[in-house]
Order: structure tokens, then sequence, then C-alpha cells
């Protein structure tokens, strides 16, 4: 009886241990991740947004069908279609631009939420801060493009396991005056019901095995 009664207790010990654990590394997994590769198998299914059919201007706030992109922040100028550096700065045609230094901050609205979110951006000289929410503003995470994007590069952001789907994107200037570019955006939209996080699974494994061992003890 009283070695029954220990390894009853040892069990629940390695129990506790693997709930603290799996609770301690779940937030973790459930972070967005990150990718520079315009092919990444987050955006398999995803929709091209290329700019190309779109009249060259000014805008304060544009409707682009999926999304909408809003000048949050600037003194002369607001954001831009523009075809002037076609074909450079990772630019391919038409594009969308923050020029002249002066935007200081912009935000891409998605009609419906995404899992996930990509786009080629250039011309960058100064850092950017890039912030990802979910539909009610809560902050999903954050990544700062600095000028290793000058000539052009892509940036991927996709949603793991549970985690809420992106509904907004917001980029705001972190310090001196920059002019960037934009092109080719990547969404794929948030249809199907997220896979359960690993640790969410082993969470309820850890759980039901806890419940079986003290339906054990009681039997004891």
């Amino acid at each position: 009886m009283k070695s029954r009664y220990t390894v009853s207790s040892s069990f629940f010990a390695t129990l506790l241990f693997l709930a603290i654990v799996l609770l301690a590394t779940a937030s973790q997994s459930w972070a967005l991740q990150f990718s520079n590769d315009p092919n990444d198998p987050s955006l398999a299914s995803a929709t091209l947004y290329d700019f190309n059919t779109d009249p060259i201007g000014f805008f304060a706030s544009k409707d682009f069908g999926d999304f909408t992109v809003n000048t949050l922040s600037y003194t002369i100028t607001r954001m831009r279609i523009d075809d002037t550096y076609a074909g450079r700065y990772g630019t391919s045609g038409r594009y969308l631009d923050a020029p002249f230094s002066r935007v200081f901050s912009f935000d891409v609205v998605f009609d419906d939420p995404v899992r996930a979110y990509g786009f080629s951006i250039g011309a960058v000289d100064y850092d950017w801060r890039v912030s990802y929410l979910d539909t009610v503003g809560n902050l999903l995470g954050t990544l700062t493009v600095d000028n290793s994007a000058r000539y052009g590069k892509y940036y991927t952001a996709s949603i793991s396991g549970g985690q809420n789907p992106i509904s907004r994107v917001v980029f705001t200037r972190v310090s001196r005056a920059d002019w960037i570019m934009f092109d080719n955006f990547k969404y794929t939209p948030a249809t199907t019901a997220p896979v359960p996080e690993p640790a969410t699974v082993l969470l309820m494994g850890v759980g039901l095995a806890g419940f079986a061992g003290f339906q054990y003890r009681k039997k004891v």
C-alpha cells in the first residue's frame, strides 16, 4: 500500500512539471512565424496584388478591394501609386510608396482576417517597425525592417496554431525620414479552423492522465 502511494505522488509531481513546461513554451510556439521567402508555404494559396492596375497618384486612404491602405501620419505628401522606379528596389511595374520622406506611419487593414501576409519593400535607408494586430487590436508580433532591404527584400508573417489571424498591419518610421517602396502583396485568407498547438494537445493529455491517476489512487 505504501509503495503504491509513493509511486502515485511521483507521478503527480511529474505531471505538474510537464504542465508548467508546456504552459511556459505555449506562448513562444504561438508567436508569429517570419520568413524572407516570397514562396513561403504559408503563401501557397495566397492572393497576389501588384498595384499594376491602379492609377498613378497620391492618396490619404485607398480601398484596394481586399484591403485598405491608410496614411496615419504625414506632413506634406501622402501615400502614392507610382512607376518611376519600376524594376528597381524590389518593384515590378507600378508600386506603392511613401514618398519624399514625409510619411511617418500608415496601415494595411484587411476586409477579412488573413493567416499569412507578405510584401516586398525597398529603398529602405533607416529602420521601420511593422506591427501585426488581430481584429480587436491585440498585438500579435512585430518585426524591424532595416537597410538590408534597400535594394528590395521580401517579408512574410504567418500565424501558428491557435493564434488569432492578422487583421491590421501598421508600418511606423522608427527614426529618421525615409522614402520606401512596396510591391507584390500576398495574403492568405484565414478560412480554415486553426490547428491545435502541440502544447495544447499535450496539456490535455497531461490533464487526462492526471485524472486517471487520481481515480486510481482513490481506489487503492
